[in-house]
């Protein structure tokens, strides 16, 4: 919902039609923005608008990793790494290196 921030709409997104209708609005005034701009300034408003965007999706990754981190903390339980089970932390450290691979 980011993405429409500047925009406010009311229509119901149960009826497939409305909502469709409503898009093709942002649509056509953003398009009426840009026809206002020089080429080289439509490119730099674009790329400032794709920048925005992965940002905002890179600092909710970031959240989502940091709670999927703490989660995983709270799981391991003391008593089970308490007596110092090297077999433990061997499973424990490949398992945070595998995750660390999916995520990047």
């Amino acid at each position: 919902m980011h993405d429409f921030n500047n925009h406010v709409l009311l229509c119901s997104t149960l009826n497939s039609s409305d909502w469709a209708s409503a898009m093709r609005m942002v649509g056509l005034r953003m398009n009426e923005q840009l026809s206002s701009l020089s080429p080289q300034r439509q490119i730099n408003l674009l790329n400032r608008l794709r920048q925005e965007r992965i940002q905002r999706y890179r600092r909710l990754q970031a959240s989502i990793d940091q709670q999927f981190r703490e989660t995983l903390c709270e799981l391991i339980t003391e008593p089970a790494w308490a007596n110092g089970s090297t077999a433990f932390n061997s499973d424990l450290t490949r398992t945070l290196n595998s995750v660390e691979q999916l995520q990047s």
